[in-house]
């Protein structure tokens, strides 16, 4: 038995109730109680889940409760189980030990509550994701739809970014990878940085000799007196989207413009133009 297994067997083994078949009755845990849905796929609401109180959906049930009311009790998926909720907040107690599938069209945590996804286990957040308290563990996979900042998040698995409500995925990779990151960012250094020595250096190419002074003048105006486009666009994109990946490659817009507008110009002619001798190679 693996460890995560073990984690359902020690919560469900004895269960106080069962039930089967399936229901679209509303459910109602009382405190103490360990309630095992042993089949069938239930659509009522949750009335009541307490605190010290046990809901384990077993691998061939599925729960799909309309409503969880007092979320504070102890809520165990095993393998192969699912758990589809709506938009729920939950409360101090609560703990969620999933090693099936659960997805939530929304789900806050507003007090000390735990969240653990277990090996194999697969969370899926479609909306809003607000874990301001509490603990999330994932060792398996987890999505969340568009960037939000996840405090308290102990990733050993996958976690991913959607883009959209379909659940295309944009991003997942492995925690704790340091590599990856060290390289992206030695790439955009290395173009970033080294792009601000060139734009002047070639800028410096195309001013007459003596009006140093006025074209470098003129050059700094239009860098400082443009450099507010950028946090504009940004903020713009985000507020349309609510997705900072989208903010982000918003940004690419100045790239290919700027790309476009430096390509139009005749460098070679514009240097000689200016009294200056151009480089072998442009």
């Amino acid at each position: 038995m693996s460890a995560s297994q073990a984690v359902f067997a020690a919560d469900c083994s004895a269960p106080t109730r069962t039930l089967a078949g399936g229901s679209n009755q509303p459910i109602t845990v009382a405190a103490g109680e360990r309630l095992l849905l042993t089949g069938g796929t239930f659509t009522g609401g949750v009335d009541s889940f307490p605190e010290g109180s046990f809901l384990c959906v077993a691998g061939s049930a599925s729960l799909a409760p309309a409503y969880l009311n007092n979320a504070a009790g102890t809520l165990d998926i095993a393998p192969g189980g699912t758990a589809s909720f709506p938009s729920i907040s939950v409360a101090t107690g609560f703990l969620l030990d999933n090693q099936g599938s659960a997805t939530f069209a929304g789900l806050n945590v507003n007090g000390a509550a735990d969240i653990r996804n277990l090996p194999g286990g697969t969370m899926r957040v479609s909306s809003q994701f607000s874990p301001s308290a509490g603990g999330i563990v994932n060792n398996g996979s987890f999505t969340t739809i568009r960037n939000q900042m996840i405090q308290g998040f102990n990733n050993g698995g996958l976690s991913g970014i959607s883009s959209s409500t379909d659940g295309s995925q944009i991003l997942a990779l492995p925690a704790k990878q340091v590599l990856p990151f060290v390289a992206l960012g030695g790439a955009i250094g290395l173009v970033l940085g080294g792009s601000q020595a060139l734009s002047r250096s070639l800028f410096s190419q195309l001013i007459p000799h003596g009006k140093e002074a006025e074209y470098f003048g003129l050059y700094e105006i239009s860098d400082k007196g443009t450099s507010w486009l950028g946090p504009l666009l940004f903020g713009l994109a985000y507020d349309i989207t609510r997705s900072y990946r989208v903010a982000i490659v918003s940004l690419l817009v100045f790239f290919v413009v700027g790309m476009a507008l430096l390509l139009a110009v005749p460098m070679r002619r514009a240097i000689a133009a200016a009294g200056n001798v151009p480089p072998h190679k442009l």
